[in-house]
């Protein structure tokens, strides 16, 4: 009971963290539209927190879960309105989600999970990071840090879960970028030219969440 409730917490302050970071990013943004945002996030958050619960009731990963939630909405909406994806907050979404999963494998007394998240967010975070240093306008710093990040939760489930969610979130991730492209609101070669953390994220939690 009491961890539905510290869940359920952690989704009613997702939309004033986002506020606070909004804010800092761009001080003279209409704080209308900001406010409306940060209204739709915390709904979708504590939305996908119930899911959770219900699915999982009682489970040691659940804290894990929710962290990933938390963030990862409060990250997409950053990044779906600035373009980009603060470093500070994905480490503590990473941070966090290893010493929130290494709580959870001691409980049962099994940390194969836990090894088999790092060494995929290690080889996971290889192959990204490469990925920007030969492409940086075409695969952007933000995203080489996120999915490293996204393949410790997914890794921590299974190496199926792993290549299931990555898969679905590039899928995502490709359909965006064609609308965005086809309505003009993005283009080609350009750094930043659509936003691919909410997509990436998108995927990573529905995996997660229907595990």
């Amino acid at each position: 009971m009491l961890l539905a409730v510290l869940c359920g917490v952690a989704g009613l302050l997702t939309g004033p963290v986002l506020m606070v970071c909004l804010r800092r990013l761009d001080q003279e943004r209409d704080p209308a539209s900001m406010r409306r945002l940060c209204v739709w996030a915390g709904v979708a958050t504590v939305l996908a927190l119930a899911v959770l619960g219900t699915r999982f009731p009682g489970s040691p990963a659940l804290p894990a879960w929710c962290w990933l939630v938390a963030l990862g909405v409060v990250l997409a909406a950053i990044d779906w309105q600035h373009r980009r994806l603060p470093h500070p907050l994905t480490a503590a979404l990473g941070l966090g989600g290893l010493v929130l999963l290494t709580v959870a494998s001691a409980q049962v007394g099994q940390f194969d999970g836990v090894w088999r998240g790092i060494v995929a967010a290690a080889v996971v975070g290889l192959v990204t990071i490469a990925l920007h240093l030969l492409r940086p306008a075409g695969f952007g710093g933000g995203d080489a840090v996120l999915l490293p990040v996204l393949a410790l939760f997914l890794g921590y489930l299974g190496w199926e879960h792993l290549l299931r969610g990555l898969l679905l979130s590039f899928l995502l991730t490709g359909a965006v970028a064609i609308a965005l492209l086809s309505t003009g609101q993005a283009r080609w070669g350009e750094g930043a030219g659509f936003p691919a953390g909410p997509p990436l994220i998108t995927g990573a939690l529905l995996v997660v969440i229907f595990h």
